[in-house]
């Protein structure tokens, strides 16, 4: 037994890691006994990830991490969830003295106790990438100290309440107050928390992704705190409401001010009533959202044919991975030049993705009157003269283009007609 012990023993590093990381803790604490170097490899895969449900393994696990440099510098991930219900000064100077040692910690979980998490308010995690934190005052002075966070969440506080009923008071678990002064977050990506947390750490950040609790009374409005975000240098493409009530003032401020978001998840946490009111308002607001992905393609492509046109004037088609396919016509480049003459001459129809060419079109000659002459007289071609007087006028009292269809081939007239569920509409002739 001895002399398998000391051949497994003597297996090289990565093999016996290798081997270890396959195994479950209760056989990675029997392996520990084996041999000090074997002891050295489990001693590192036990102490990776952290859950600490109970104080006694609070209290035993954290003095390990004390006592041992290696099973602290081994910690990747760290997570306390329980909270003593009166805790002496001697626990909290145990976690805190343990907190100090977590020099590789990358993901840290605390959000249950705002007395535990005031421990870690002043100290910096170099590898720190995803937090889980309680609502807290403290925050401005954690995430200062760790602006290496890509995946944030605020949650609500257990510690406190009196019960479990106290949950269904949502702000009780939550500080809320006034705005945060800013804090810089320049890799942060995804957040989950209160609005007013929101406006202080996502603008000039990279977050696309963000859960956003709205309490019974936020500390900033629906339309106050979604504008703070649209001024800020960042592109929300997901975002999932938290909500007290089926509040219809949420929607039509979402979608002014984060209009395009792809991804849109609302959950009520407490009242029920006027889920039908908020169902109807959701289908009113939907026309309001757009996802700009290929019209912001289609500006870059824009910017790249002009140059390289002008680079070379024997240059008449460029293709890109966007499966935009752009071609000169009468001296201007316009993307899908190949079904133009099609659509216009033949009554091919259009497809959702050439409305939109020809919509991107039309508004980029209305708003850039210094393109050259030859792009407003494509457009003119086009839609007709009279035609595009018309889309200017939408653009102008709607800020887009109508959807449309090609009527004749009268070039001084129109040769669209805006398309409408109103039977009194007027349609361009």
């Amino acid at each position: 037994m001895a002399g398998s012990v000391h051949q497994f023993s003597s297996l090289p590093t990565e093999l016996l890691h290798a081997i270890a990381s396959q195994c479950e803790r209760a056989q990675l604490l029997s392996l520990c006994q084996t041999s000090h170097r074997i002891h050295l490899v489990c001693l590192g895969l036990i102490y990776r990830h952290i859950t600490l449900v109970r104080l006694d393994q609070v209290v035993r696990c954290c003095n390990t991490i004390i006592s041992s440099p290696q099973a602290a510098e081994s910690v990747r991930e760290f997570q306390i969830a329980c909270f003593p219900q009166l805790g002496f000064k001697s626990f909290y100077n145990i976690i805190e003295c343990a907190a100090r040692k977590l020099i590789n910690v990358q993901v840290l979980r605390i959000s249950h106790s705002r007395t535990i998490f005031h421990l870690f308010k002043d100290m910096n995690f170099p590898r720190l990438s995803e937090c889980a934190i309680p609502s807290s005052r403290s925050i401005p002075l954690f995430l200062a100290k760790n602006p290496t966070i890509s995946i944030l969440h605020v949650l609500p506080c257990l510690e406190g309440l009196g019960s479990i009923n106290g949950l269904f008071d949502p702000d009780a678990a939550f500080e809320f107050s006034c705005g945060l002064d800013p804090i810089h977050m320049p890799d942060l990506e995804a957040f989950v928390g209160p609005i007013n947390v929101a406006c202080s750490v996502v603008p000039n950040s990279r977050t696309r992704r963000m859960t956003i609790y709205w309490g019974t009374d936020p500390a900033m409005s629906y339309t106050e705190g979604l504008a703070t975000l649209a001024r800020s240098n960042v592109e929300i493409t997901e975002l999932h409401n938290l909500m007290c009530s089926w509040d219809c003032e949420l929607l039509p401020a979402i979608a002014e001010h984060v209009p395009k978001v792809e991804r849109l998840l609302f959950r009520n946490l407490v009242d029920y009533d006027d889920e039908d009111a908020f169902l109807d308002c959701i289908e009113e607001t939907l026309t309001r959202f757009r996802t700009g992905s290929n019209a912001d393609a289609l500006d870059k492509e824009f910017s790249v044919v002009r140059r390289w046109g002008a680079t070379s004037s024997s240059l008449y088609h460029i293709g890109f991975a966007s499966n935009n396919a752009w071609g000169v016509l009468c001296g201007a480049w316009f993307p899908g030049a190949a079904t133009l003459g099609l659509i216009l001459f033949r009554s091919v129809p259009m497809d959702e993705s050439t409305m939109e060419d020809f919509k991107w079109f039309f508004r980029t000659t209305t708003n850039t009157p210094s393109l050259p002459q030859d792009y407003h007289l494509l457009a003119e071609f086009i839609a007709g003269v009279e035609g595009i007087q018309a889309v200017r006028k939408a653009i102008e009292d709607e800020g887009d283009v109508p959807d449309f269809v090609f009527t004749s081939e009268d070039v001084r007239g129109s040769r669209i007609s805006f398309l409408s569920d109103d039977s009194d509409s007027a349609a361009l002739s």
